[in-house]
């Protein structure tokens, strides 16, 4: 019998949601079938299977989150025995020997059972239910007796837990009466006095991942924010006599944001303290500069890296940047390209922002919002000119870096952004 297990796809992997099984107990699977496909840091990856045999055993459902190696399903032959219980309860003492792997697997089974009925206050069963689908009935305050479950053995999915909250008008009616009773008498709402729902819907895997993330970003690292504003008219210059030329010889439309990076990168060679994470009261320092590019999806944002963005000119730069979005437009990216990001850029001058708060993207220090480039009356040796100008504001983790050391950054980010032509060796190499 050939144990199928969570694979670790990546370095800082601890966990992945299973999203979906391709096949189902009784299939036959030859090696290098896609038997499912995990979600981890944003990227869906199909899961090939490296044995041929029988899917005999499936033991973690759909939308279930499962540390990296731990047993996810059996292959082997059609009519192989299957274990009365899962097999790596047998290993979970070294020294655990046969007369008493009968009492530590009840132990561990007792165990489930006690967690399942304290968070939920119903189950008496047995049966065992994701981190994920827990939460699910928490949020809603269900009862998990009346919801069934369609995945193995019973197993209640998150998918059943949508359908029980679709289905159950009653948990829309107690919901605006909940919040009837929070509006006093002589607050008014629109006639009759009801607050209508108009949909309630389940986030996203990504979405769940983000929230996940982000709360923990700012739970765990101390923000810090400062802005600053720079002189782009030099930038803007440059870019329109550039262009043109660049598309006609490499065929690459140069953005504002491909200047950026290399701007980023420039100022992080100066200032390698923001190239930095903070692990166990130990500050790495890292000598690859990887910039993760947020960008924003329909359902989402995942943040693929440029690496070694430092020794990249900006033909090289567009060139993967374009690559890395239409990537992520199409849900093509690997997980590789999504890992190991030194520092983060988001750029949301596209929407019209000049200033944002970005959290962190842990483990890193620092992450730079960059804001839109804008028409604005600025004092030039003595005279006030229109210009064009550009707003930076940068997170960082207060922990190993200090409002000096962030606004010396900022300040190479200016020179850079204000003075572009420093970098012309970089863009016509």
């Amino acid at each position: 019998m050939h144990e199928v297990k969570m694979p670790k796809l990546g370095v800082s992997m601890e966990a992945g949601i299973l999203e979906r099984w391709y096949k189902k107990e009784g299939d036959f699977v030859e090696t290098g079938d896609i038997l499912f496909s995990v979600m981890a840091e944003k990227v869906s990856i199909e899961v090939e299977s490296y044995f041929s045999g029988y899917l005999r055993k499936i033991y973690k459902g759909e939308g279930e989150e499962i540390p990296v190696t731990e047993l996810i399903a059996l292959i082997g032959n059609e009519d192989e025995l299957i274990p009365e219980k899962i097999p790596s309860l047998a290993s979970v003492k070294e020294n655990t020997n046969k007369s008493n792997i009968k009492e530590v697997d009840t132990q561990l089974q007792k165990e489930i059972c006690k967690e399942s009925t304290e968070i939920t206050g119903k189950i008496e069963d047995g049966t065992k239910i994701s981190l994920l689908v827990k939460k699910l009935i928490l949020k809603n305050n269900l009862d998990v007796l009346k919801i069934k479950g369609t995945g193995p053995d019973g197993r209640i999915l998150k998918e059943d837990v949508i359908a029980f909250i679709e289905s159950d008008k009653t948990i829309s009616g107690a919901k605006v009466s909940q919040f009837k009773s929070a509006i006093s008498p002589t607050q008014s709402l629109n006639q009759p006095g009801e607050v209508k729902i108009k949909s309630i819907t389940s986030l996203s895997e990504i979405r769940k991942i983000i929230s996940e993330k982000m709360v923990n970003s700012k739970n765990t690292i101390p923000h810090s924010l400062v802005t600053i504003k720079a002189d782009a008219t030099n930038l803007v210059k440059l870019r329109n006599r550039i262009k043109d030329k660049l598309y006609e010889l490499y065929n690459v439309k140069i953005t504002f944001t491909d200047f950026i990076i290399q701007i980023c990168s420039a100022a992080i060679q100066e200032n390698l303290i923001l190239n930095s994470s903070l692990h166990d009261d130990k500050l790495e320092i890292y000598d690859d500069i990887n910039i993760g590019l947020a960008i924003s999806q329909e359902d989402g944002l995942t943040v693929p890296t440029i690496f070694h963005a430092d020794k990249l000119n900006l033909i090289e730069i567009s060139k993967i940047r374009a690559e890395l979005i239409e990537k992520a437009n199409n849900k093509k990216l690997e997980l590789s390209e999504v890992l190991n990001a030194t520092i983060t850029i988001t750029n949301l001058g596209m929407y019209g922002v000049r200033t944002c708060a970005p959290i962190i993207n842990p483990p890193q220090a620092a992450i730079l919002g960059v804001g839109e480039i804008y028409l604005s009356p600025e004092v030039v040796n003595n005279e006030i000119k229109i210009r064009n100008c550009i707003d930076y504001s940068l997170s960082f983790d207060h922990r190993i870096i200090d409002g000096a050391t962030a606004a010396k950054f900022l300040q190479s980010i200016v020179r850079f952004t204000e003075n572009p032509d420093i970098l012309i060796s970089k863009i016509i190499q």
